[in-house]
């Protein structure tokens, strides 16, 4: 029986009854591990990673090639490949003098080159690197980064004012630095926590959203002392098994580090670089600190005193174990640090002196708690990783308009205002605490509305407003779901059941069930009664054809949409 037939006759009225639907094929182990390692570790996965993983080379097993594929992503060859390591021509374009995303080569830039930065540069940038970039562990981590020192200096751009050229652009210039500090924090995501620390207390976009250059001996701000004590670096408490948790700080030892701080500030004539102002810092003798206590070494005094204080906080056991505890969180389940204290021991152990991030993500993602089956699916995807891994899934990519060096951005903006719906907008978080990482924040009704309306936008983007960007005609991701079916499902590209089981495997691996599939093939149901009604035929003989086509994108978004496309 044709497509066209079985659809008209079995799932016009939309009423299949699962006992009708042929039995779910066997789980697959090796398929599951791949897509276990690939929600963590990546933005989501891509079929070449999928089938590296899941068939190995004659040899290997599974597990040995996903060791193999995290070793790798541990260790990105930067000396060969850009921080925009993508193949084609007209994705590097986004980078460099005359890029669709504008983005200068060099830097320092000069005052029209920081004047042309909008949203666009900073988020399209990091969506563009997520999608497509080989290294998807530093752009994981990267964004890892983002949430810890989370800064919105968008809210707060009239900072520049009275501090740049007249008529230059204020949201310009908050947004060119925050693509700066994104740019750090992607370069450095793998390196030691000490140098994100120190860069992060030195750069523009958190001196001015925690009023760091406020900070003078005549009039104390605490604003960036607490915060770094609070949430970027021990945390008020130190958890202790079986016991009451330790103070790791006091009010007073908040103000002592802030009258450590005093002086830090930005100097607009110097490309808004760290300077350290000694007529506003405090060189009074400050009090021991902390529990355990902690003084400045004798002779310490201007800006070393608050070097060596960000060197001891990034030292610190409340530290290791406060972003470990994160670590563990992002990477196996909420409150991994206290399911698995085995392993955050481990991890702390492997942290040394500056927070070396390689190696305590070697013990984390080499551990057997990670490769185990104990946490598969029980992380809930943030939002950035809710509209990365689709297009990811069906092997999507970046379409040109125009010329090949001119790619198209609507997606980027779509894309970008989906994660604003399910509410996570990059550089949009304002409380200094980021975005939440925590499963349940993901979930609610509007979040499961605002995945189906991604979904129905990117796979049906001429039937639903979206935001128009000058010269932008049409969607940019190239969603062929229909040619990816038939592509690799040459046996069965015309089976309703086969069809759906595809687009389930394809997102989700073997984590769908029965009712899974029957709500796709009734949604392609519903979608060929609408086509038949609408345009008097059907024509579902090939998967070129307009009619299979949109008949696909009906079930593919209803995969996309459902309840599991929030886990990884």
């Amino acid at each position: 029986m044709s497509l066209s037939s079985r659809l008209g006759a079995g799932v016009v009225a939309c009423v299949v009854p699962l006992a009708t639907l042929a039995a779910q094929p066997a789980p697959n182990p090796d398929l599951e591990l791949a897509h276990h390692v690939l929600r963590r570790v990546t933005f989501g996965p891509t079929p070449d990673l999928v089938d590296r993983i899941a068939n190995p080379p004659i040899g290997m097993t599974a597990l040995q090639e996903a060791q193999a594929y995290i070793a790798e992503q541990l260790n990105p060859n930067a000396g060969a490949d850009p921080n925009f390591p993508f193949g084609s021509a007209d994705v590097q374009a986004l980078d460099g003098p005359g890029g669709a995303l504008g983005i200068p080569s060099t830097l320092p830039a000069t005052t029209p080159q920081i004047d042309q930065f909008s949203f666009l540069q900073v988020t399209g940038s990091q969506l563009a690197h997520g999608l497509e970039s080989k290294w998807q562990l530093r752009e994981v981590m990267c964004q890892f980064w983002e949430r810890h020192f989370n800064t919105h200096l968008v809210g707060s751009q009239f900072w520049f004012q009275n501090k740049i050229p007249a008529g230059s652009s204020n949201a310009a210039h908050a947004w060119h630095y925050e693509w700066r500090a994104n740019e750090f924090y992607r370069e450095n995501a793998l390196g030691t926590f000490h140098d994100l620390l120190v860069f992060t207390a030195q750069h523009v976009t958190m001196v001015a959203y925690l009023h760091l250059d406020r900070n003078t001996v005549a009039g104390p701000n605490e604003d960036f002392a607490r915060e770094l004590l609070e949430l970027y670096t021990m945390s008020p408490e130190l958890p202790v098994p079986g016991s009451s948790p330790v103070q790791n700080y006091s009010q007073s030892d908040v103000e002592t580090v802030a009258r450590i701080l005093t002086g830090w500030s930005i100097n607009p004539a110097a490309d808004f670089s760290f300077t350290f102002n000694a007529a506003n810092h405090d060189f009074a003798a400050k009090p021991a600190m902390f529990t355990p206590a902690y003084s400045l070494p004798v002779g310490t005094t201007g800006v070393n005193e608050g070097l060596v204080l960000l060197a001891e906080l990034a030292r610190r056991d409340a530290t290791k174990d406060f972003v470990c505890r994160k670590l563990l969180n992002e990477f196996l389940v909420d409150g991994g640090g206290d399911l698995e204290p085995v392993l955050l021991g481990r991890m702390k152990n492997a942290w040394g002196t500056q927070g070396d991030i390689t190696l305590v993500l070697t013990e984390l993602l080499n551990s057997l708690e990670f490769l185990g089956t104990t946490y598969r699916f029980e992380r809930a995807r943030l939002p950035i990783e809710a509209v990365l891994a689709p297009p990811r899934a069906f092997g999507a990519g970046f379409e040109s308009i125009c010329t090949p060096a001119q790619p198209s951005l609507l997606n980027l903006v779509n894309t970008w205002i989906s994660m604003g719906d399910l509410g996570q907008a990059l550089q949009g978080y304002p409380a200094p605490n980021g975005y939440p990482g925590a499963s349940a924040a993901q979930h609610s009704p509007n979040a499961a509305i605002a995945r189906f309306s991604f979904a129905a936008k990117s796979l049906f983007p001429a039937q639903l407003p979206t935001f128009q960007c000058l010269a932008l005609t049409k969607d940019s991701l190239d969603y062929d779901v229909a040619g990816h079916i038939a592509a690799n499902l040459t046996v069965g590209w015309n089976d309703p059941l086969l069809t759906a089981r595809f687009l389930l495997q394809t997102l989700y691996g073997t984590r769908f069930t029965g009712p899974d599939e029957n709500a796709v093939v009734q949604a392609m149901g519903n979608a060929a009664v609408w086509w038949l009604v609408t345009n008097g035929t059907l024509d579902l003989s090939a998967p070129t054809t307009p009619a299979y086509q949109h008949v696909v994108n009906c079930g593919a978004v209803t995969a996309m949409a459902m309840a599991q496309g929030a886990i990884r």
